[in-house]
């Protein structure tokens, strides 16, 4: 039988000892907890196999993807076209598949009685750059003047860009003063632990916490929604109904374990819904299915016709080639269309992400000046994190080996007889 070693909450290896590569998957601390659930079921399975599962966050697992490092990679937002071209540019070829919906929860201390509800406007008010919100009396009139305690997830998140987008209108683009990280599970613990504190994270972590957390009702204009199974299925829980990705490269599904692994997950939605979230509907699985079947490599929505639903999209096999851009499109709930039965009303359909044109993947020169801007924006945020005090060492260490890694990419790229410019 494969043991379980759970190594900083972070990382779990399941081996039984041989002498095969072992299996990694990464990436998203959102999509982490249906890689432990499926990695689990699947070494039970396969006794032989060595599954190795690590979180760094849907940012930090495109990059190990991207450069080979990592086979399966799990996100909580799709990626961007211009992240498909990076990746063609360096020789890996990307597979999309959805695998679940989520709905980001915006979760306060169950001792907080006033906060009911909070409305898009006020969560902005709250999350943008240079907020002037300090207290829970700046959200709302009547609310006590006590300090609001922020969490959230890191920028190597794809919850972070999601949200940021979602609310502010612009990835990346929030208020810097708060908790941040990559561990869904020190956001669970740091709102249990004051009175008047609030965060957001995905909807399994809510569900696994109920009896520390409330969640709070949000307001997208048409009233206060709780973020629920049929709400998230549906998409009235807007704008923070999603859907959850795993990412895998297509070389490595020569690998009997890797396509193993996937074909099982797929075929497994049950324990998408134990760990807490939304299963696909059986059609959804299905096409997902034989898209990983066909080996179909690039974004989903790419072409998508306009208010085509995640399922139009997979069914008509809308994929195009990777183009870099500057943003990822306004995200929407991308619910599910299930066939309906004689006499069951149609499904809500709800919009699907509308992609950029197609065109060509970047050149090799293209993909080095992408490469220049990741290490720009690295050094840039070791820097950023070196100056505050409250930066953990653990964090420090993971952003000076980002940038390690991106230089040792530079030079590789470069060749035997160049290096890279200062």
């Amino acid at each position: 039988m494969p043991r379980l070693l759970l190594l900083l909450s972070t990382t779990i290896i399941l081996t039984a000892g041989d002498a095969r590569a072992p299996l990694l998957l990464d990436g998203s601390s959102t999509v982490y907890p249906i890689s432990v659930g499926m990695a689990e079921a699947y070494a039970r399975q396969d006794p032989q196999v060595d599954l190795q599962v690590q979180v760094s966050g849907t940012n930090a697992g495109f990059r190990l993807i991207s450069t080979g490092k990592i086979p399966i990679a799990g996100a909580s937002r799709a990626y961007l076209p211009r992240e498909f071209g990076v990746a063609a540019a360096a020789g890996h070829e990307l597979i999309e598949l959805p695998v679940a919906f989520d709905g980001m929860t915006v979760a306060v201390n169950p001792r907080n009685t006033f906060c009911t509800s909070l409305t898009v406007a006020e969560l902005r008010r709250i999350w943008e750059p240079d907020s002037r919100v300090k207290t829970w009396a700046d959200v709302r009139a009547g609310w006590p003047k006590e300090t609001i305690k922020l969490f959230g997830p890191g920028k190597d998140s794809g919850t972070f860009d999601y949200f940021t987008y979602a609310i502010n209108g612009t990835a990346q683009a929030s208020r810097l003063d708060y908790v941040a990280s990559e561990d869904d599970n020190d956001l669970v613990q740091g709102i249990a632990g004051d009175p008047f504190a609030l965060g957001y994270f995905g909807w399994a972590y809510f569900r696994t916490n109920q009896q520390v957390l409330r969640a709070v009702p949000v307001d997208n204009g048409k009233g206060p929604v709780m973020p629920t199974s049929a709400t998230i299925l549906d998409g009235t829980y807007a704008p923070l109904s999603r859907p959850l990705f795993y990412y895998v490269t297509k070389a490595s599904l020569s690998r009997p374990e890797v396509a193993g692994l996937l074909d099982f997950i797929f075929a497994h939605p049950a324990i998408v819904e134990e760990v807490g979230y939304v299963p696909l509907s059986a059609r959804l699985y299905h096409l997902v299915r034989e898209r990983l079947k066909a080996r179909t490599v690039g974004p989903i929505n790419a072409d998508a016709t306009p208010g085509a639903t995640l399922e139009q999209c997979l069914a008509r096999g809308e994929v195009g080639a990777a183009v870099p851009v500057a943003a990822p499109a306004k995200p929407a709930a991308a619910a599910p269309s299930p066939a309906p039965a004689p006499t069951a009303a149609p499904a809500r359909p709800a919009p699907a992400v509308v992609a950029a044109p197609t065109k060509a993947p970047p050149a090799r020169d293209d993909a080095r000046q992408l490469r220049l801007e990741a290490l720009r924006d690295a050094s840039l945020e070791l820097a950023r994190l070196a100056l505050d005090e409250r930066t953990a060492v653990s964090d420090l260490d993971r952003c000076a080996r980002d940038v390690r890694r991106l230089l040792d990419d530079m030079g590789a790229d470069a060749g035997p007889t160049s290096a890279p410019t200062r």
